[in-house]
Protein backbone atom coordinates (compact mmCIF):
# COMPACT_ATOMS: atom_id res chain seq x y z
CA UNK A 1 0.00 0.00 0.00
CA UNK A 2 1.40 3.62 -0.90
CA UNK A 3 0.63 6.72 0.74
CA UNK A 4 -0.89 8.91 -1.59
CA UNK A 5 1.56 12.01 -2.28
CA UNK A 6 -0.17 15.89 -2.43
CA UNK A 7 1.60 17.15 -5.25
CA UNK A 8 0.72 14.04 -7.58
CA UNK A 9 4.31 12.72 -7.39
CA UNK A 10 4.74 8.43 -6.96
CA UNK A 11 3.25 8.20 -3.05
CA UNK A 12 5.51 6.61 0.04
CA UNK A 13 5.74 2.63 0.03
CA UNK A 14 5.49 0.61 3.64
CA UNK A 15 3.39 3.25 5.33
CA UNK A 16 3.53 2.00 8.94
CA UNK A 17 7.68 2.34 8.58
CA UNK A 18 6.64 6.39 8.24
CA UNK A 19 4.02 6.70 10.87
CA UNK A 20 5.21 4.18 13.68
CA UNK A 21 8.22 6.63 14.97
CA UNK A 22 5.83 9.96 14.79
CA UNK A 23 4.17 8.77 18.61
CA UNK A 24 7.70 7.56 19.81
CA UNK A 25 9.69 11.06 18.75
CA UNK A 26 6.59 12.81 20.55
CA UNK A 27 7.06 10.47 23.53
CA UNK A 28 10.80 10.90 23.59
CA UNK A 29 10.19 14.60 23.13
CA UNK A 30 7.78 14.66 26.10
CA UNK A 31 9.97 13.01 28.10
CA UNK A 32 12.82 15.53 27.41
CA UNK A 33 10.61 18.28 28.32
CA UNK A 34 11.76 19.38 31.87
CA UNK A 35 11.32 22.77 32.94
CA UNK A 36 14.40 23.04 34.73
CA UNK A 37 17.40 23.06 32.50
CA UNK A 38 19.45 25.08 34.57
CA UNK A 39 19.43 22.15 37.46
CA UNK A 40 20.06 19.33 35.01
CA UNK A 41 23.13 21.41 33.42
CA UNK A 42 24.38 21.66 37.24
CA UNK A 43 23.72 17.95 38.46
CA UNK A 44 26.27 15.33 38.95
CA UNK A 45 24.21 12.31 37.67
CA UNK A 46 24.91 12.66 33.74
CA UNK A 47 21.05 13.22 33.02
CA UNK A 48 21.94 14.25 29.16
CA UNK A 49 24.12 11.25 28.46
CA UNK A 50 21.34 8.96 29.63
CA UNK A 51 19.01 11.15 27.27
CA UNK A 52 20.97 10.21 23.94
CA UNK A 53 21.69 6.61 25.62
CA UNK A 54 17.92 6.00 25.54
CA UNK A 55 17.56 7.71 22.11
CA UNK A 56 19.99 5.08 20.93
CA UNK A 57 18.32 2.11 22.53
CA UNK A 58 15.06 3.27 20.84
CA UNK A 59 16.61 2.93 17.62
CA UNK A 60 18.82 -0.63 18.36
CA UNK A 61 15.03 -2.00 19.19
CA UNK A 62 14.22 -1.23 15.69
CA UNK A 63 16.90 -2.74 14.30
CA UNK A 64 16.55 -5.45 16.10
CA UNK A 65 12.89 -5.80 15.15
CA UNK A 66 14.39 -5.77 11.10
CA UNK A 67 15.81 -9.32 12.58
CA UNK A 68 12.77 -10.72 13.68
CA UNK A 69 9.60 -9.04 11.62
CA UNK A 70 8.93 -7.46 8.51
CA UNK A 71 12.71 -6.42 7.82
CA UNK A 72 11.88 -2.89 4.79
CA UNK A 73 9.12 -1.45 7.16
CA UNK A 74 11.23 -1.91 10.08
CA UNK A 75 14.63 -0.54 8.78
CA UNK A 76 12.17 2.91 7.64
CA UNK A 77 11.43 2.70 11.32
CA UNK A 78 14.90 2.91 12.60
CA UNK A 79 16.07 5.27 9.80
CA UNK A 80 13.08 7.62 11.03
CA UNK A 81 13.25 6.89 15.02
CA UNK A 82 17.46 8.26 14.55
CA UNK A 83 16.69 10.96 12.67
CA UNK A 84 13.65 11.91 14.36
CA UNK A 85 15.35 11.51 17.70
CA UNK A 86 18.30 13.58 16.79
CA UNK A 87 16.45 16.86 15.26
CA UNK A 88 14.51 16.58 18.97
CA UNK A 89 17.52 16.56 20.62
CA UNK A 90 19.03 19.19 18.64
CA UNK A 91 15.33 21.14 18.45
CA UNK A 92 15.47 20.97 22.47
CA UNK A 93 18.65 23.10 21.77
CA UNK A 94 17.44 26.68 20.21
CA UNK A 95 13.76 25.58 21.06
CA UNK A 96 10.99 25.63 24.00
CA UNK A 97 10.34 22.45 25.39
CA UNK A 98 6.70 22.19 24.87
CA UNK A 99 7.37 21.85 20.80
CA UNK A 100 10.85 20.19 20.33
CA UNK A 101 9.20 17.09 18.72
CA UNK A 102 7.60 19.19 16.06
CA UNK A 103 10.15 19.89 13.32
CA UNK A 104 10.98 16.26 13.78
CA UNK A 105 7.28 15.21 12.67
CA UNK A 106 6.64 17.81 10.17
CA UNK A 107 9.55 16.67 8.26
CA UNK A 108 8.54 13.33 8.23
CA UNK A 109 4.83 14.31 7.47
CA UNK A 110 6.12 16.92 4.55
CA UNK A 111 8.43 13.78 3.65
CA UNK A 112 6.16 11.44 2.98
CA UNK A 113 3.18 13.99 1.97
CA UNK A 114 5.36 15.51 -1.09
CA UNK A 115 6.08 11.78 -2.25
CA UNK A 116 8.51 10.15 -4.18
CA UNK A 117 9.77 11.97 -7.13
CA UNK A 118 8.51 11.27 -11.19
CA UNK A 119 11.63 12.61 -12.55
CA UNK A 120 13.77 8.98 -11.72
CA UNK A 121 15.34 9.75 -8.71
CA UNK A 122 14.37 10.72 -4.79
CA UNK A 123 15.15 13.92 -3.46
CA UNK A 124 18.17 13.72 -1.25
CA UNK A 125 16.58 16.41 1.73
CA UNK A 126 13.30 13.74 1.57
CA UNK A 127 14.82 10.80 3.77
CA UNK A 128 12.07 9.68 5.47
CA UNK A 129 10.51 8.07 1.57
CA UNK A 130 14.32 6.75 0.80
CA UNK A 131 14.33 3.04 0.15
CA UNK A 132 15.30 1.56 3.35
CA UNK A 133 19.16 0.83 2.45
CA UNK A 134 19.59 4.41 1.20
CA UNK A 135 22.89 5.23 1.83
CA UNK A 136 21.67 8.84 1.69
CA UNK A 137 18.82 7.98 4.35
CA UNK A 138 21.22 6.44 6.65
CA UNK A 139 23.88 9.58 6.21
CA UNK A 140 20.79 11.90 7.14
CA UNK A 141 19.74 9.37 10.28
CA UNK A 142 23.05 9.06 11.62
CA UNK A 143 24.30 12.84 11.30
CA UNK A 144 21.23 13.95 12.76
CA UNK A 145 21.66 11.89 15.35
CA UNK A 146 25.06 12.87 16.01
CA UNK A 147 24.41 16.37 15.55
CA UNK A 148 21.60 16.58 17.94
CA UNK A 149 22.98 14.24 20.59
CA UNK A 150 26.55 16.52 20.83
CA UNK A 151 24.05 19.81 20.86
CA UNK A 152 22.30 18.30 23.55
CA UNK A 153 25.26 17.20 25.66
CA UNK A 154 26.75 20.59 25.44
CA UNK A 155 26.03 23.33 27.70
CA UNK A 156 23.26 25.77 27.62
Amino acid sequence: MQVPSIIGAIGADEPLGFFIPLPVIVAYGIGLARPDRLTESRSARPVRIWDVAFGVLLVVLFLAAAVAGPRDASLICARSTAAGIGLTLLAGRFLAVAVISLPAVGWILIGVLTGRTNYGGDAAWNWPILGPSSGIGWAWAAGLLAVGAVAHMTSR
